[in-house]
C-alpha cells in the first residue's frame, strides 16, 4: 500500500493520516469534519475480501486502478474464479485492463493532475504534499465530465460531496491530521516544477 493512499485513508483500518478507525476519539474528529457517521470497525483488506467472496458475504465490488496480474500466482485461479462469480463488479481505470474485462461496468479514469490548474500530489517521502501546475488542457472537457459523473454517482448513493476544490481538501487534511503543520496550499511554480510542503 503506498504512503499516499495511507495518508488519505485508503487502508481498511485507518482514517486519513494513519489514524486508527477503531479509536473513538479519532473517529469522532472525522465525523465532525465530514458531518457523517464513520463505521466503528475496520474494513476488509484484499485477502479478507476474497474470503468474503468465497463465503458469499461479498457479492459486489468497485475496483479502482487495481489489476488482477498483481494477484500472487498460487492464488490467481481462485481469485479470478471469485471475481467472475460476483453479482456485480465496477472497474474504474485509465486503461482497459484484464480486471476490466471481468467487470459488468467499466468507468473511465483520467490523469487529472496534469490537467488541473491547481492540484496536489502526495509523496512517499513521509507526509509531503505538493502543488502541481497544469501540464495540458483536457480534450473535449473529459476531466470535467468524469468529475461530474463521480459527483452524480455519489449523490445517487445518498452523499452530496458539493463542489470539492483543492484548497478545501488541503485544509481538511491539515485540520484532521494530528501531526500536521498548518499552512496554505503552495501555489504551482511558474517554471512548471512542483512546489512541495510538509504536512
Amino acid at each position: 500500500m503506498s504512503r499516499a493512499a495511507a495518508i488519505w485513508g485508503a487502508i481498511p483500518d485507518r482514517l486519513p493520516g494513519f489514524q486508527h478507525v477503531e479509536n473513538n476519539e479519532l473517529r469522532a474528529k472525522f465525523e465532525r469534519a465530514w458531518g457523517a457517521a464513520v463505521p466503528p470497525k475496520r474494513g476488509w483488506h484484499l485477502s479478507h475480501m476474497f474470503n468474503a467472496m468465497e463465503r458469499g458475504d461479498l457479492t459486489a465490488l468497485y475496483v479502482l486502478g487495481e489489476k488482477t496480474r498483481r494477484i500472487p500466482k498460487p492464488d490467481r485461479h481462485r481469485c479470478l474464479k471469485l471475481l467472475r462469480g460476483l453479482e456485480f463488479m465496477v472497474v474504474q481505470d485509465m486503461y482497459y485492463t484484464k480486471t476490466a474485462e471481468l467487470a459488468h461496468v467499466v468507468l473511465p479514469a483520467a490523469a487529472g493532475l496534469v490537467r488541473k490548474a491547481k492540484a496536489t500530489v502526495t509523496s512517499s517521502e513521509r507526509p509531503r504534499a505538493g502543488a502541481c501546475a497544469r501540464a495540458r488542457t483536457a480534450p473535449g472537457g473529459s476531466v470535467v465530465t468524469i468529475r461530474r459523473s463521480s459527483l452524480n454517482w455519489a449523490r445517487r448513493m445518498g452523499h452530496d460531496w458539493g463542489r470539492p476544490e483543492a484548497e478545501r481538501i488541503w485544509n481538511e487534511l491539515a485540520d484532521t491530521q494530528s501531526h500536521a503543520r498548518r499552512h496554505e496550499l503552495p501555489a504551482p511554480r511558474s517554471d512548471g516544477r512542483n512546489s512541495v510542503a510538509v504536512l
